[in-house]
């Protein structure tokens, strides 16, 4: 993956022998950080999945551009003034959503 604000760019293998690899989980949390504000969430492992099955379906071979993962309250307050289209209660605020472009 890479990250369009940050520039980063992340491989990890986060499903391995048959559970979700800790160590992974860490980075990629960090990676899917709110940019914003630096702040970190627990990444749910099911959004994760999501995005995977997506590529793995759509034989994706390139890395997929991540738009937006964890989102602070503080940030998601600063877009819901400044756009109609954030939602209050939006899944970003708990780790559960992750908005990303395929190549």
């Amino acid at each position: 993956m890479s990250h369009i604000h940050t520039h980063e760019t992340i491989a990890a293998t986060y499903w391995r022998n048959g559970k979700y690899d800790k160590g992974a989980f860490r980075e990629l949390n960090y990676f899917l950080r709110d940019w914003r504000t630096d702040d970190i969430m627990p990444i749910d492992p099911q959004a994760l999945d999501f995005v995977h099955g997506i590529c793995d379906r759509l034989g994706v071979e390139r890395k997929v551009q991540i738009l937006c993962g964890y989102r602070s309250p503080k940030t998601n307050a600063m877009l819901r003034r400044n756009s109609s289209g954030v939602a209050k209660k939006s899944l970003h605020l708990q780790g559960r959503a992750i908005d990303f472009r395929i190549p």
